[in-house]
Order: C-alpha cells, then sequence, then structure tokens
C-alpha cells in the first residue's frame, strides 16, 4: 500500500479509537511507512491499556472481557512486531497494566504473555 493510502488508512481506522483495536491486532506494524510506525505503536498501545483500565475501574465483568482480550491481542501484536524496539515508556506502561490485571487472568493467559513478551519476564510486578 502506498505511504499516501496508508495515511487515509489510518484517518479512517484511527488506532486510537478502541474499537479498531481489532483490526489494527492485524495490520503489520512492520510493513507500514516507517514515520508511521512509532506513533501507530504508540496509539495502538495506549488506546488497548486503555480499555484494560476502564475494564478494571468498572465493574470488570465477564460480558467486557471481550474487550480486554481484543487490547491484549493488540498488544501482543505490536510487541510482537516491534520487540525490543518499544520504548522505555511504553514497555513500563505494558508492564505497569498487565501487572495490575494478572489477578483477573487464568495461568493459561498469564503464561502465554510471558512467553510472548519477553521482555516483560524480567520485569516484576
Amino acid at each position: 500500500m502506498a505511504a499516501e493510502h496508508q495515511v487515509i488508512f489510518v484517518k479512517r481506522f484511527s488506532p486510537k479509537e478502541a474499537s479498531n483495536l481489532l483490526l489494527w491486532r492485524q495490520v503489520s506494524i512492520k510493513a507500514l511507512a516507517p514515520e508511521l510506525q512509532r506513533p501507530i505503536t504508540s496509539d495502538i498501545i495506549r488506546t488497548a491499556i486503555d480499555q484494560c483500565r476502564r475494564w478494571q475501574s468498572g465493574k470488570s465483568s465477564l460480558g467486557e472481557l471481550e474487550h480486554v482480550n481484543v487490547a491484549l491481542a493488540a498488544l501482543l501484536a505490536v510487541c510482537h512486531a516491534q520487540g525490543e524496539g518499544l520504548t522505555s515508556e511504553l514497555q513500563l506502561a505494558i508492564t505497569e497494566t498487565l501487572c495490575q490485571i494478572w489477578t483477573f487472568l487464568t495461568v493459561e493467559q498469564v503464561s502465554r504473555i510471558l512467553r510472548c513478551y519477553p521482555i516483560l519476564s524480567n520485569k516484576h510486578c
């Protein structure tokens, strides 16, 4: 996709909108123009973290768990794509958010997150 089409795509399906996280978890960040990668990565992470925090600060109901799963999947996709390339600020924000929701996750979810986010296995909650 040409860079100008990527800009249009980002405007139409903003990664700042929680409703678009499902789409963004399918998009290869590395396939985007280099100047778009960092801001989009940051937007996806911040949107996903906000989604998790809203769930936590609410009733944390099972009915809303799908939104958290989508947010976690988007985080996972971004971390796979960017890995160690994430800024320390974004790594810290992800770590803090995950530490806060550990108690809500199953053992399998925690294990999968730690396998997929090797940078987090050295962090302490």
